[in-house]
């Protein structure tokens, strides 16, 4: 796919133009500058037309031309832009970064992302949701059951009642207060 039809494919959604243009020229910049990157510099693969607006281009197997390897901070700006340009679910991808890397954002800026993610999850919870499927609880409840059976666990609980053999309680002898 080409850049044109690159932008003609973000152009689709909703979006703010002039942050449309920047994403587009950051993401090609990098391209470039990338190419001389060292060997070893940590890398992060990223979708250029972003899975939760394209799901349709979310397999980087079925569609290469969507990912474009960036440095942390460039993948970092690339969300800034993309959450400037079409808000949304942008914006709770940015928020996420942020507080994973524990950036440090000019107040404003922080304010205003802190503000539209906690309206649009605050919205998300808000809707009522479908039921799960019983195929879907079934589903659940094995991988529960098997990464309960298969996890420490079980192992931890074991050792745990082994140390605590011939201990007092530590609420033996003391009374329920209401």
């Amino acid at each position: 796919m080409t850049s044109i039809d690159i932008y003609q494919t973000l152009a689709a959604k909703d979006h703010n133009q002039h942050y449309l243009k920047r994403y587009l020229k950051f993401i090609q910049y990098c391209e470039e500058s990338n190419k001389t990157l060292n060997v070893k510099t940590y890398t992060e693969k990223h979708h250029i037309c972003p899975k939760a607006l394209f799901p349709k281009y979310k397999s980087f197997k079925q569609n290469p031309w969507n990912m474009i390897k960036l440095t942390r901070k460039q993948h970092l700006i690339s969300h800034h832009i993309l959450w400037k340009a079409f808000g949304g679910t942008q914006t709770i991808a940015f928020d996420y970064m942020v507080k994973i890397d524990n950036i440090k954002l000019p107040i404003k800026t922080l304010a205003i992302l802190s503000g539209q993610t906690s309206k649009l999850l605050s919205e998300r919870l808000s809707k009522p949701r479908k039921p799960h499927t019983q195929e879907r609880k079934d589903k659940i409840a094995k991988s529960v059951k098997l990464n309960w059976e298969t996890s420490n666990n079980q192992k931890r609980r074991e050792n745990m009642s082994k140390s605590h053999i011939g201990k007092t309680a530590w609420n033996k002898g003391k009374t329920k207060s209401i």
